[in-house]
């Protein structure tokens, strides 16, 4: 079957934010004498974006309440500085580049609020380039529910198995299957040694990967 669409998750997948994210609340932690080991925030990634609440976790550790509005503005200037120097991942413009000159459909499925999603796209000039753009600001559940992407299906035109799913975290990759997409996992830093369902193609990379290649994935993928 010709693929018609591709459906990117946001953080982690088409920029490293997940990574940002986890960096901030470390040095907010580290601000206060202690640290914050991933093994204590990894079910955090990319989980919905209240699944984990650092401020209670923050004055767990210290066994003292914090001043949540300084810890809100250290945290918000660590990552203003660190996302002003976080790049696309490796391939991801030119995939973007290249299904969008070829006619499909392209969206993002993002377990974020929408106005961080639109707001980081358009900070790389690529908020014009997509079709939909899918969060549970519309009312829907978060990954790992397929929800998100049966709704990005939805609006660009799709049938779920017309299109292919590019995630990072196996909470991603378990709502795009769900949803009957076929899904191409590229790990991120915090993800890579994470368990992904199986029946997803996991690379190491998109870096000089093409349309074509993909659907090649998708289309080996629905023969085994």
């Amino acid at each position: 079957m010709k693929y018609k669409a591709i459906v990117f998750d946001y953080d982690g997948t088409i920029v490293d934010t997940e990574r940002v994210v986890y960096a901030c609340w470390r040095g907010v932690f580290r601000d206060h004498g202690i640290d914050l080991p991933l093994s204590d925030w990894i079910h955090a990634v990319g989980a919905a974006s209240d699944a984990v609440d650092p401020y209670a976790m923050l004055c767990q550790r210290l066994g003292r309440p914090v001043d949540r509005s300084a810890v809100e503005s250290r945290r918000r200037t660590l990552e203003k500085e660190l996302l002003a120097k976080e790049p696309l991942r490796p391939g991801i413009a030119g995939l973007i580049q290249e299904a969008k000159h070829r006619g499909l459909k392209i969206a993002v499925a993002s377990n974020s609020p929408y106005p961080w999603v639109a707001r980081g796209l358009s900070s790389y000039g690529l908020v014009h380039l997509f079709d939909a753009v899918c969060t549970p600001d519309d009312g829907v559940p978060p990954k790992p529910d397929p929800a998100l992407y049966l709704l990005a299906a939805e609006r660009l035109g799709v049938t779920p198995v017309e299109a292919i799913a590019i995630e990072d975290s196996p909470h991603g990759a378990a709502a795009a299957m769900a949803a009957g997409l076929f899904c191409v996992v590229v790990p991120s830093e915090l993800t890579r040694d994470r368990e992904f369902p199986p029946g997803c193609a996991v690379k190491d990379s998109l870096e000089g990967m093409s349309v074509d290649e993909l659907a090649a994935l998708g289309s080996e993928s629905r023969r085994s």
